[in-house]
């Protein structure tokens, strides 16, 4: 288990990370999102013990990583972008990441070619979704026991998320791995992760160990056949709105019930409730913070 206390970093007088607790469970996929600036990769950092916490501390299985070896053999850090690797060639990536953890390189091979790339070349000479797909086929051919992933989507075409995923959910039912996946692309994130939570500015705005969905928060699309005058539906349950002349959908906070009733009471052609999605959620979620600090 991730176990994170009073932690905060600092870069001077700017405060990037005040997290008072946080905890992930072991062989959990946790979505870490946020949009960018919000210090989704200085948290990865801090937990991979590459940062130093100026308070608390981050702890693995009760163990303190900052500084621990022993613990930190177990943990991979791939960032968004390592561009110190440009001049490798693939074997000498293998070779690097040899030295430090127990990489099989028939096994990095067969991730190579799962994800449709040659078996040599240099590194800067390749696209950025390659570059990007050659790092995790390197923390698949790993599996640590903790696997952090800072924007993982991010230069993949749709075929290579696909693979991505599947690997990944194939992984982890194997083995007890413990991941860490950093997103702002948040629909990437609403099919794979058990848990998650929301980081802006440096603090969580919002987690959970379940559902996505936030209790009597809803989401309702109303219809009519010809133009309608949303503006006539005004409630202090509805939270977000967004309409078209004919479409209006709702996020709304309250009794499902009456919800439905009074979307009714205006004789729409249609009223459908939907989930609502990551993305969604975390807008509503950003709103209302900005609300409660006005």
């Amino acid at each position: 288990m991730i176990t994170i206390k009073e932690l905060t970093k600092n870069y001077e007088e700017f405060e990037a990370l005040n997290i008072p607790f946080l905890e992930i469970n072991e062989g959990s996929i946790f979505g870490l999102v946020g949009v960018n600036g919000s210090s989704k990769s200085t948290l990865l950092r801090t937990i991979a013990g590459v940062y130093k916490p100026n308070k608390g501390n981050v702890y693995i299985n009760n163990q303190i990583v900052y500084e621990n070896e022993e613990v930190k053999k177990d943990i991979l850090f791939i960032p968004d972008d390592p561009l110190s690797s440009y001049s490798l060639s693939l074997n000498s990536l293998y070779e690097y990441y040899h030295i430090f953890y127990n990489l099989n390189k028939e096994t990095f091979f067969y991730y190579l070619d799962i994800f449709s790339l040659p078996r040599s070349g240099i590194l800067g000479k390749f696209s950025k979704g390659m570059r990007r797909r050659v790092y995790l086929a390197i923390a698949l051919a790993i599996a640590p026991s903790v696997l952090l992933l800072d924007e993982a989507f991010d230069g993949l075409d749709p075929l290579g998320k696909n693979i991505f995923k599947q690997e990944l959910l194939k992984l982890t039912e194997e083995k007890e791995i413990t991941l860490i996946i950093s997103s702002h692309s948040l629909r990437e994130l609403e099919d794979i992760c058990d848990s998650y939570c929301m980081l802006d500015k440096g603090r969580i705005i919002s987690e959970s160990s379940s559902s996505l969905q936030e209790a009597d928060l809803y989401k309702f699309v109303v219809a009519f056949a010809s133009n309608f005058d949303f503006d006539l539906i005004q409630n202090d349950f509805i939270k977000q709105r967004k309409c078209s002349s004919k479409i209006g959908t709702f996020i709304c906070k309250g009794k499902e019930r009456e919800i439905e009733q009074f979307f009714s009471s205006f004789n729409p052609n249609v009223i459908d409730k939907g989930e609502l999605t990551f993305e969604e959620l975390f807008i509503y979620k950003n709103e209302m913070e900005g609300k409660e600090h006005d």
